[in-house]
């Protein structure tokens, strides 16, 4: 389980002091309730929790230990995405289209009225490239995009940063 993170709170709180927008990911998990995924993304970002002004709930595939890959359910992400809404900050999905796809195109009635931060590792900073799936075929229903991961920029998938551009 996660424990407090002073890295991730003090990157968090310098990018709050100098201005520039701080977002928490939350992840539902297969393996325990939603609370403690909550309270855990709560405890690691510390004192900046208070100054995130969004939080996205990020539709994952987890692999098992044996390599089985695993998909949060509709129920757990739609747990969770009523936590994050009763904090009374914006909330997003943060996805991409393969996985979108690979989840058979679902309808996503109870998060199509979100906005979406779509995750596109193209490398191109470039807004204009988002690819529309889904409910969310308009620009105005995209807030940004993730160009590069984390492992591709920093060499290490647990650095937990992306390059990422927003507007609204």
């Amino acid at each position: 389980r996660a424990a407090y993170d002073a890295v991730c709170e003090a990157n968090l709180l310098d990018a709050q002091r100098v201005g520039m927008r701080t977002v928490g990911v939350i992840c539902p998990s297969p393996w325990w309730d939603q609370d403690t995924g909550m309270r855990e993304a709560q405890m690691r970002a510390g004192a900046a929790w208070a100054g995130l002004q969004v939080l996205e709930i990020d539709i994952e595939k987890f692999t098992r230990s044996d390599g089985t890959p695993v998909w949060t359910a509709d129920a757990q992400n739609e747990e969770m995405l009523g936590l994050l809404e009763g904090t009374g900050k914006k909330v997003a999905i943060y996805t991409a289209l393969w996985v979108w796809v690979a989840q058979g195109s679902p309808e996503w009635g109870y998060l199509s009225h979100l906005p979406l931060m779509a995750a596109q590792y193209d490398g191109r900073p470039d807004l204009t490239t988002v690819i529309r799936f889904g409910p969310w075929q308009l620009q105005g229903q995209i807030i940004g995009k993730q160009f590069t991961n984390s492992q591709e920029q920093f060499g290490d998938a647990e650095v937990g940063t992306g390059v990422t551009i927003c507007w609204e």
